[in-house]
């Protein structure tokens, strides 16, 4: 079934490729309505094409999206870097970006909605519980729901390094293909599928003995409830399992910050060349995506690391557990603060929006009812006339 989750993800991609093709351009990495016909996006397209002597028709410019997006990647390798960078964000979406924030990360916190995880640390064992009673009953159910949520919040660390890839060879290279994208990510997801799918063998199900260890650890609460045992002491496998989680990543995060360094690198070098206004828009909106793409890997990746090293190191705690699921599922606000805090429009709204809620007091409130009350108060004399 993962493999079957993997395959679609892939198609999905393709999809979103083909389709991106035809009709839609995106502006600071989101999606919008903006037709290649739009007059702004025809001559920088134009400008684009003269500079590096494409092909015309009719003395026209034949105008396709990819023909734009080709002839803006050839700017990247050029002099002319300034138009690159008034035109990076505005001509140029990141598919992955897009499949990590609209089917990755809401698979991930919607799995968590369904099976109630949490992790309980007790006698160098970490008990991952399911907390959701309809699953009580269903261990086949259970055990696809616990797959199906480590298989999402893996993914979602996984993604981010490829992205950071994808987007240093948009830069660098004329001639960036799908496959730039396509190839590390199935080979990643299905590495991570394959993984995924030993966990029912390295993880043990409930048991008189596991009941016993989570009454004396102060987690007799969960007795009854559905949960996988991890216990190095039965299945020798847990800790090369536990090993492989930490692997990938440490491997992620190696990965990200090599080809952040290496993309800033090459930025540099034209830096000189663009106005100051258009390099300062340019800077936040790579301080937005940049972020957006760090978040996952420490609210993700470090509790990721801690979980998997604590029955390791052979600590004990039941709270741990609520901590470490709680924060790999702040990604969504750490996102929207991310806009709010960088971006001045947004700053300006939400901080306009907080001052009027915080400065009105319940005096205005009431005056503002009495107001809106009387508004609909009939003021017209009746008439004494019998009819």
């Amino acid at each position: 079934m993962l493999v079957k989750a993997t395959v679609l993800f892939v198609i999905l991609l393709c999809i979103q490729h083909s389709l991106s093709k035809k009709t839609t351009l995106a502006p600071f990495g989101g999606w919008s309505n903006v037709s290649v016909n739009d007059p702004e996006v025809q001559k920088l397209a134009k400008e684009a094409v003269d500079i590096f002597g494409r092909q015309k028709t009719h003395g026209k410019v034949n105008l396709t999206l990819d023909r734009v997006r080709s002839a803006q990647r050839q700017i990247v390798a050029g002099n002319n870097y300034k138009i690159h960078l008034e035109a990076y964000h505005q001509i140029l979406p990141d598919p992955l970006f897009l499949y990590d924030k609209v089917f990755v990360d809401p698979k991930g916190k919607a799995s968590h909605t369904v099976i109630r995880e949490t992790l309980v640390y007790v006698d160098r064992k970490v008990y991952d519980v399911i907390r959701n009673p309809l699953l009580a009953n269903s261990p086949a159910a259970a055990t696809f729901a616990f797959e199906v949520q480590m298989y999402f919040i893996f993914l979602s660390v996984i993604v981010i390094p490829i992205q950071y890839m994808y987007r240093y060879k948009v830069v660098t290279s004329p001639t960036t293909s799908l496959s730039v994208v396509l190839w590390p990510l199935l080979i990643s997801a299905t590495y991570l599928a394959i993984h995924m799918s030993f966990l029912p063998y390295t993880f043990q199900v409930p048991s008189e003995k596991y009941d016993k260890i989570l009454e004396d650890g102060g987690a007799g609460k969960y007795v009854g409830v559905p949960y996988f045992v991890g216990d190095a002491d039965v299945m020798k496998w847990l800790n090369l399992h536990l090993l492989d989680c930490v692997m990938m990543i440490t491997v992620s995060y190696a990965v990200t910050y090599i080809y952040y360094r290496k993309t800033q690198k090459y930025l540099r070098r034209y830096e000189k060349s663009v106005s100051p206004s258009t390099l300062k828009a340019q800077r936040q909106v790579g301080m937005v995506l940049a972020l957006q793409a760090i978040y996952p890997l420490i609210v993700l990746g470090v509790p990721s690391l801690i979980g998997n090293l604590a029955p390791i190191l052979g600590l004990n705690s039941t709270a741990l557990g609520n901590v470490l699921i709680c924060t790999v599922h702040t990604t969504p606000v750490l996102n929207a603060l991310a806009v709010i805090v960088l971006v001045p429009a947004y700053r300006r709204a939400t901080v306009s929006i907080l001052r009027g809620i915080l400065l009105c007091r319940p005096s205005e409130f009431k005056r503002s009812a009495t107001v809106h009350a009387s508004s609909y108060t009939d003021t017209h004399r009746q008439s004494t006339i019998a009819i």
